[in-house]
């Protein structure tokens, strides 16, 4: 068959089928040239249109009815409603904009009033709505701009209009220095005040510090590179507000979930408009033109059936540098929440019944078994702080201050917690040491990964083979995946404060985090101070976040020949033998790297040693300290214990008293019991007497009796109050000798302030 339509747009095509559903002719010859093509929005126009055949009593193709079997049978029934329904609001969208060129927000307004209120889903507490509700008003929060240098971290100078007779790659503009140039089109934009009063105005918002908006949100972004051609697919970014806010207007909350689906197909969109624009006849990339701009600009507000008094048409592109080194364009200008693809794919884990532990926990789904107190609890408190529950690192910070204890007991608890898998809060207002206390979490995990990493005599062994390999320049390069157990130790920062973010990323690497006399706490501080741009101990966090922090980060980590980590680890590797004549790179005469595999094991092997040693050093006190605990614990014990024998032998003593009286009259003192054993011994009785058991040898047995249990009420006695003055002594040694703080009772009594309040 021939392709009738080879040559016309997925837009025109979907028009097509709209004006022809009841042309059975037609819409084979549709499907079949729907077959031919690959992207997500001719399979999903495809689909439409098979089901269409069906209804008319038209059998599709063999191919088709297989394929749309297979994709009935991958996607679930309610989601894949969702998303047509979805989609196909926006569709009625566009022939709506079609047929209301002039659309203002006084239409919108009317055509709200017009409507009866819609039902607003019903709030419950699954996991899934949960999940959409949250979707729903992450696609009507986008990052907003005021002028369009905000969008390139505030560098007028990477602003380049577009308001001229040519556009700025038709001028042929120039790149810095050792980058490549790109330019990031913003494809108009929506005026955020009008729109967010207008969802006010209809949905009511009862909170009592009503938040402004203000600024503009960037409809779209096209990715171009020097010459103003199109990136690699993907090359546009889409707003979820421009579709959202007309999408809630209407009524349809519900569809807000779907967003993520309905990005795909208003990003080809655009895409595939620019591309049938800027394809020559031998199918060649050709530079965007001002035309096709327009053309997909108006597409896209057609489709998204906006007002027209509410945007801004497209005037300015973002120019993006990517250094010359790197294969790769640069990441769009953030234009919706990060959140949106994780939100996503949670509620699919949820759909699927896969959800991990963590993130039903984090749900309420999942509580924990046991709420104990700290505060109030001064049992639970001590345990937390106990030995075996301490990291065996610390973080050595200015002056090596020790936490204080309810930040001790956060962080141990944090480790115990989150041993598997779990999630922990830990609550505080500024100023009361959260980001002293997560110091030491992070060296709690640098250590234990170092511990699995010393367990490698061979450090190569580390890193397992995927039979995977990359060609590069004419050469191979294999792949390789670490080995599970050295998986698991990462960390990321992350906040909705930017700021709160950036500060600590940036604080754990300065030279004033850690002690003065920590000279050797060194880790590749030439990589670490191009990277933060400032004196720092070592490599062991780095400020992100925006596209240009990472970008600015790639650079200088990676990419710089003199100070980046790539020319380091290529000498190590032996695929950049050190020139003799030449000058060396500022990283290799500061890091010193092995030049053959023997001496990077040597290395390697002393490290490791080094750190072995130091490790069972720690461990040995964590055993110190923790007999230590135990014979805290002990003391109310041996004191009760103490206290009993001493009442006890008490008793015995009154007991021989009375019977030595009684028998004998005696007034004096009792000796010890092994004396007055003794004498008392020699006042046996004759054989005669005990056989007949005189009085005489009835009294004398009655007094044997009382001191032989005297004798072991002092022994008793004297144990007692040995383990009790040894345990005391102990404790008090390790008070006094090496500075120990003992959590017990008096400690409790004594310093409760310290319990309640933590200081920085």
């Amino acid at each position: 068959m021939n392709r009738r339509y080879f040559r016309s747009s997925i837009h025109e095509l979907e028009t097509l089928f709209e004006n022809q559903r009841d042309n059975g002719s037609l819409l084979t010859v549709l499907e079949h040239e729907l077959e031919h093509r690959k992207t997500e929005r001719a399979a999903n126009l495809r689909r439409r249109v098979v089901m269409r055949l069906t209804e008319l009593g038209i059998s599709p193709a063999p191919s088709t009815q297989k394929q749309q079997a297979l994709w009935f049978e991958s996607v679930p029934n309610r989601e894949s409603d969702g998303i047509i329904h979805a989609v196909a609001n926006t569709s009625t969208r566009t022939q709506k904009a079609a047929d209301d060129a002039d659309l203002s927000s006084a239409t919108v307004r009317e055509r709200i009033k017009n409507h009866s209120q819609r039902a607003v889903p019903p709030v419950t507490n699954k996991p899934e709505s949960i999940l959409s509700a949250w979707t729903a008003l992450e696609v009507l929060s986008p990052p907003a701009f005021r002028r369009p240098e905000d969008l390139a971290s505030g560098d007028p100078k990477r602003v380049a209009k577009l308001d001229g007779l040519q556009l700025p790659w038709e001028r042929g503009d120039k790149s810095r220095p050792n980058y490549r140039l790109f330019y990031q089109v913003v494809l108009g934009a929506i005026r955020m005040e009008p729109a967010v009063e207008l969802l006010v105005e209809h949905y009511g918002d009862t909170r009592i510090e009503k938040p402004g908006a203000v600024g503009n949100a960037a409809l779209a972004v096209v990715i171009v590179d020097k010459q103003g051609c199109l990136v690699d697919s993907p090359a546009v970014t889409v707003s979820s507000f421009g579709w959202g806010v007309m999408t809630a207007l209407e009524g349809e909350l519900e569809d807000l979930a779907q967003w993520s689906k309905v990005e795909s197909h208003l990003a080809a969109r655009i895409e595939e408009i620019l591309q049938n624009q800027t394809m020559d006849d031998v199918d060649r990339n050709q530079p965007i033109t001002r035309a096709a701009l327009i053309s997909a600009y108006q597409d896209l507000i057609a489709s998204l059936g906006l007002p027209v008094d509410w945007l801004e048409p497209p005037q300015f592109a973002i120019r993006s540098y990517t250094y010359f080194k790197d294969p790769n364009p640069p990441e769009p200008i953030l234009l919706n929440s990060f959140f949106l693809t994780d939100l996503a794919f949670a509620k699919k884990l949820f759909v699927s019944q896969e959800a991990p532990r963590n993130l039903r926990r984090y749900l309420g789904l999942d509580r924990p078994a046991q709420i104990r107190d700290l505060i109030r609890d001064n049992d639970a408190l001590e345990n937390a702080v106990s030995p075996q529950n301490t990291p065996l690192a610390r973080w050595p910070g200015p002056d090596r201050h020790p936490l204080v204890l309810l930040q001790q007991a956060a962080v141990n608890i944090a480790f115990n917690e989150t041993a598997a898998s779990g999630l922990i809060g830990i609550n505080g207002p500024p100023g009361t040491g959260k980001t002293t206390l997560l110091r030491d979490l992070v060296a709690g995990v640098v250590t234990e990964r170092a511990q699995e990493m010393a367990t490698y005599a061979d450090p190569e062994t580390a890193f397992e083979p995927t039979g995977l390999r990359l060609n590069v320049s004419s050469a191979w390069i294999h792949l390789y995946k670490l080995d599970e157990a050295l998986r698991g130790f990462e960390l990321v920062v992350a906040s909705s404060n930017n700021k709160a973010v950036e500060n600590i990323s940036s604080e754990l690497p300065g030279i004033r985090a850690i002690a003065d006399d920590a000279s050797q706490l060194r880790y590749f501080p030439t990589v670490s101070d191009s990277v933060h741009q400032r004196e720092t101990w070592g490599l062991i966090a780095a400020v992100l976040g925006n596209a240009q922090n990472r970008s600015n980060f790639k650079q200088r980590f990676w990419w710089d020949d003199d100070k980046g980590l790539n020319s380091y680890l290529r000498v190590v590797a032996a695929s950049l033998p050190m020139d003799a004549n030449a000058e060396p790179s500022t990283i290799l005469l500061a890091e010193d790297p092995p030049l053959t595999r023997v001496e990077a094991l040597k290395r390697w092997q002393t490290a490791r040693e080094r750190f072995r040693k130091v490790l069972k050093q720690s461990q040995e006190w964590q055993q110190r300290l923790d007999n230590l605990r135990h014979d805290v614990l002990a003391i109310p014990r041996l004191a009760k214990a103490y206290e009993a024998a001493t009442r006890q032998h008490s008793d015995a003593v009154r007991q021989v008293k009375r019977l030595l009286q009684q028998h004998h009259e005696l007034t004096r003192d009792i000796k010890s019991a092994s004396e007055e054993l003794r004498i008392h011994t020699s006042t046996k009785p004759g054989f005669w007497a005990r056989l007949f058991r005189t009085r005489a040898a009835r009294a004398w047995n009655e007094i044997q009796s009382a001191l032989v249990e005297l004798q072991q009420k002092e022994s008793s006695l004297q144990s007692a109050r040995s383990d009790h003055e040894r345990t005391t002594r102990r404790i008090l040694e390790a008070q006094e000798k090496d500075g120990v703080v003992v959590p017990d009772s008096a400690f409790f009594e004594k310093h409760p302030r310290e319990v309640h309040q933590a200081t920085p």
